[in-house]
């Protein structure tokens, strides 16, 4: 009876302890401890560039500014939709070329676009704003009175004449009344959103399952590993400012990348 006890008794202990040690009985094959490193040193580099890059950055942002200044961008595509400043604008323009305009009808876009992601992995592929995120369009109607040779000069002169960024979507069509054509055109305003804030990724989630059961074993096991994983947490509350400027960074770049498709890098005239 007694042998029978003591038997049972180290079959127990023997199990608790193979439970309790999981990483001292598990391996990394080279292969894994290679791919491991891999990914462990580009999180670690991400956030450590990042911090020591910042001045860098934000100097990047301070030129970005200079050439929204440069190009007039936010009165060319403003953050709103300063329709009467655009009405007066178009009027003003036209009178200068001898043309009476008798309606400027401008309709904002009623659709709604995708909600934007509150974050973002900065593992995974770069979050791109679609247009309807980034931008509204205001379609533009246009009535008025003059040769259609003296409309179409009028036209031609928008890119370098108006300041703000008004694209035609027609050639001045001829109405029924005397002399009188329609125009169809559209502007934008930018959208007020933010980029995605970026969350880099837990380089727990790269380690093998077993290990995150104990991380301090896998750590004695793979000290030169588990270095990068001290090293990206002795830094990471240091990158808070970095990842803000590289939230404004992004969205000024596809805000000016917008503004250049869209205007074939014409620059407006002083």
């Amino acid at each position: 009876m007694r042998l029978v006890l003591w038997i049972f008794v180290t079959l127990a202990i023997f199990w608790n302890l193979s439970l309790a040690t999981p990483a001292a009985l598990t391996k990394l094959s080279n292969a894994e401890r290679s791919q491991i490193r891999y990914n462990l040193e580009n999180i670690w580099n991400e956030v450590h560039l990042l911090v020591l890059n910042e001045k860098a950055d934000e100097q990047d942002i301070r030129r970005q500014e200079r050439e929204f200044e440069f190009f007039q961008i936010f009165e060319r595509i403003p953050l709103s939709k300063k329709t009467d400043l655009l009405i007066k604008e178009l009027t003003s323009s036209a009178k200068e070329q001898g043309i009476m305009l008798s309606k400027i009808e401008i309709i904002p876009s009623i659709a709604q676009p995708a909600p934007i992601p509150e974050e973002v992995s900065t593992h995974s592929k770069r979050f791109r704003f679609s247009e309807d995120q980034l931008v509204e369009t205001l379609k533009i109607k246009i009535v008025g009175k003059s040769s259609l040779k003296t409309a179409e000069d009028w036209l031609k002169s928008w890119p370098k004449g108006l300041v703000r960024l008004v694209i035609a979507d027609s050639q001045p069509q001829e109405l029924a009344q005397n002399k009188s054509w329609e125009i169809h055109a559209h502007a934008f305003r930018f959208r007020s959103v933010e980029y995605p804030r970026l969350i880099p990724r837990d380089p727990l989630e790269i380690l093998p399952s077993w290990t995150r059961k104990d991380p301090q074993a896998f750590a004695q096991q793979e000290p030169f590993l588990w270095s990068f994983i001290s090293r990206y947490r002795e830094w990471k509350p240091k990158a808070g400012k970095a990842y803000e400027n590289r939230r404004r960074f992004l969205l000024n770049d596809q805000r000016m990348s917008f503004y250049l498709h869209q205007a074939k890098e014409i620059p407006p005239q002083s």
